[in-house]
C-alpha cells in the first residue's frame, strides 16, 4: 500500500548473517548468546532443514527502504518467519528462517511499517489466546521483539494493516463478523495508543476484511471487504477511527473460485485498486478502483506454466509506481514475480526460491 510521502529512515543494517542459512540443521532452539560456529546460529535465527513445506508469502512490503517490494513468509507450523528482499523480477536476498514468540498457536497475520522508519514490520496473532504482537525489522532481520499485548476476544484483525491517522504509522482494524462491526486500533509504533469506537462493517453473512489501503487518495487508510461466496467486494472508507462512507457491493470477475487477494495502485493515480485471484485456474485479474466504486475491470491472466500456482500479494517489485503480482506454488517455497502495467502484464518473471526449512 502507498501513501506517497517519504518516511523518516533510521540509517544502518544489521550484517548478513550467512553461516546460520548455510549450515544449521534443525529449527528446535536458538542459540545461545555469542555462539559463533555453524552449528549454533544466532539468536532468533532457526537453523534448517532441507524440506521446504510449509511455507505461506503472506504480503509484499518494502523491508529495506529501496523502494521496491519484499516478501513475507510465514511457517506457521514451525513457528518461523523469513523475508526474500527482491529486486523486480529477481531475489536480491533471502533472509534467515527467524524463530516467532514462544508457545503454540502464532502465526504472522500481516506487514507493515509500525514505527515510521520506512521499513516494513511484522504483525503476530495468536487467537487461541487472544494476544498480539508487533515485531520491529530491520531489513530481514529482527530489530526489537516487541511485547505480547491483549487483542479483543470477539474481533479479528483485518489481514492487512494501514496508517488511517497519518501519522507516518501502521494501524489495525478488528472485524466482528457475526454483528457486522469493525473497530480500529490506532498504534503508537508496537503498542496501541486509542481504540476507536465500534462502527459499522458490511452486513450479511460472508464478508471478511481483507486489507487496508487508501482508496480515496486522502492518505488515511479505508478497509477492503470481500464476500466470496457471493463474488463481491466492498470498500469502506475511514477517516481515521471513524466511518466516512460505505462503498456498494461490487462484483468481480465472472466464474466461479474467484477471491480478493490484496489492495494495492495498479495504475499509479494514487488510489488502491484491486487483486483478486482464482487458485482453481490459477488466474489473476485487477479492477481498478476510483474511490469505493469501480472505474474498470480487467481482463483474467494466466499464472506462470504449471500446476498449483496461486497469487498471493502484490505489491511495486521494480519502482514503476505500480504494483505488480506475487505467485507461490502451494505448498512449496516456489515463487514468481509477473511485472504489470495498470490490468495488463509486462513482464513474467522466473521462478525463484524462498526460505528453506520446515515440516
Amino acid at each position: 500500500m502507498r501513501f506517497f510521502r517519504k518516511k523518516a529512515a533510521l540509517l544502518g543494517a544489521f550484517a548478513a548473517i550467512g553461516a546460520a542459512a548455510a549450515c544449521a540443521e534443525s529449527v528446535d532452539s536458538p542459540a545461545e548468546p555469542g555462539a559463533a560456529d555453524c552449528a549454533s546460529p544466532p539468536v532468533g535465527i532457526a537453523a534448517q532443514r532441507i524440506n521446504d513445506a510449509g511455507w505461506r508469502i503472506v504480503e509484499a512490503a518494502d523491508f529495506n527502504l529501496d523502494g521496491m517490494q519484499d516478501v513475507i513468509w510465514n511457517n506457521p507450523g514451525e513457528n518461523l518467519m523469513a523475508i526474500t528482499l527482491l529486486n523486480g523480477t529477481r531475489l536480491a536476498a533471502q533472509g534467515p528462517s527467524i524463530l516467532g514468540p514462544p508457545g503454540e498457536g502464532w502465526g504472522v497475520t500481516t506487514a507493515g511499517d509500525f514505527n515510521g522508519d520506512g521499513m516494513a514490520d511484522a504483525f503476530w496473532t495468536n487467537p487461541g489466546r487472544s494476544l498480539m504482537a508487533v515485531w520491529l525489522m530491520d531489513g530481514t532481520h529482527v530489530l526489537a521483539r516487541e511485547p505480547e499485548f491483549p487483542r479483543p476476544d470477539t474481533f479479528e484483525p483485518v489481514t492487512g494493516v494501514g496508517d488511517a491517522n497519518f501519522d507516518g504509522m501502521a494501524d489495525i482494524v478488528w472485524h466482528n463478523p457475526d454483528r457486522s462491526l469493525m473497530m480500529l486500533w490506532l498504534m503508537n509504533g508496537p503498542r496501541p495508543l486509542a481504540a476507536g469506537p465500534e462502527i459499522p462493517a458490511p452486513s450479511g453473512a460472508g464478508w471478511s476484511g481483507i486489507v487496508m489501503a487508501d482508496f480515496n487518495s486522502d492518505g488515511m487508510a479505508d478497509v477492503l471487504w470481500n464476500n466470496p461466496d457471493r463474488n463481491v467486494m466492498a470498500v469502506s472508507l475511514l477517516h481515521e477511527t471513524e466511518l466516512l462512507a460505505e462503498g456498494p457491493a461490487i462484483p468481480g470477475p465472472a466464474g466461479n473460485g474467484w477471491r480478493v487477494v490484496m489492495a494495492a495502485d495498479f495504475n499509479s493515480d494514487g488510489m488502491a485498486d484491486v487483486l483478486w485471484g482464482n487458485p482453481t485456474i490459477s488466474q489473476m485479474a485487477v479492477s481498478l478502483m476510483n474511490g469505493a466504486h469501480l472505474l474498470a475491470q480487467g481482463p483474467e491472466l494466466p499464472g506462470p506454466p504449471g500446476q498449483s500456482w496461486e497469487v498471493r500479494t502484490t505489491g511495486d517489485t521494480n519502482f514503476d509506481g505500480m504494483a505488480d503480482g506475487v505467485w507461490q506454488v502451494t505448498g512449496t517455497n516456489r515463487m514468481a514475480v509477473y511485472l504489470m502495467h495498470s490490468t495488463q502484464l509486462f513482464v513474467p518473471g522466473p521462478e525463484l526460491s524462498g526460505p528453506e526449512g520446515g515440516e
